[in-house]
């Protein structure tokens, strides 16, 4: 279990080299989460859509695993680190389990947020898990 800690706060740091590279700084505060919408949101516009899959080169399926990794373990860092919780191995992807014992998949959410665009916001995302806790302890 501590190497899946380790694991994903390296890949966390992975992100914040990606976010420094773009010019943001990332700090694991749930307002950093507002610089990866930015972050996002530019990765996003990189992906094909509709016919233009057929034609455009975009991000290859590496490069949006890679997001998807680094940018979800970003998150479920945060998510942590503000919120309370724990990394768990699951059967697919790794996830999250709050101290209220709900189960969450950050990555899977990233992946949502890169092809959805704003549709499924990380912010929005975090303020419901925030609330939800806060409702439900």
């Amino acid at each position: 279990m501590e190497d899946m800690n380790e694991m994903m706060k390296s890949m966390a740091e992975t992100a914040c080299e990606v976010a420094k590279d773009s010019g943001f700084e990332l700090d694991f505060s749930e307002q950093s989460l507002l610089h990866v919408e930015e972050l996002l949101d530019a990765f996003h516009q990189k992906v094909p859509k509709g016919i233009k899959k057929l034609f455009s080169k975009g991000l290859s399926n590496e490069e949006m695993d890679m997001l998807c990794l680094v940018f979800g373990a970003y998150l479920g860092e945060v998510v942590i680190k503000n919120l309370g919780g724990k990394w768990q191995p699951s059967e697919r992807l790794a996830s999250v389990f709050l101290d209220n014992g709900t189960e969450i998949y950050p990555a899977q959410k990233v992946y949502k947020r890169l092809m959805n665009g704003r549709e499924d916001e990380i912010w929005a995302y975090y303020k419901f898990l925030q609330s939800h806790i806060q409702e439900n302890g």
